[in-house]
């Protein structure tokens, strides 16, 4: 499922757009953010997308935005974590790095 646009950034030789999605279904889940680049916006290439895979982001990989940082993309997103003992949430800002040809380099807190 779609879900909320979280940064559309142009590198200097194509735009790389990230978006919440949930990838199991037709409804709001676990997010995760999609990531796609087009140098046209007629045609796209699928690129490495943020998978919440860390404790910090346990519960989804929820909104935030994207910057050009020489030449890394810095992506900053709230992680959604959910405390065991009331299921109340627990959120963390993170920082993920993809390089220019959309590989995730790295994914911190």
């Amino acid at each position: 499922m779609l879900n909320d646009p979280n940064g559309l950034i142009w590198d200097g030789e194509k735009y790389h757009l990230f978006y919440q999605w949930f990838p199991f279904d037709a409804i709001h889940g676990m997010k995760h953010w999609k990531h796609y680049t087009t140098r046209d916006f007629i045609h796209f290439e699928h690129a490495q997308d943020l998978i919440p895979d860390e404790q910090f982001e346990s519960h989804g990989c929820y909104s935030g935005g994207a910057l050009l940082v020489g030449d890394k993309i810095a992506c900053f997103y709230t992680g959604n974590t959910r405390r065991p003992s009331d299921n109340q949430r627990v959120p963390f800002q993170n920082l993920a790095i993809f390089d220019k040809n959309g590989k995730l380099l790295s994914n911190v807190h």
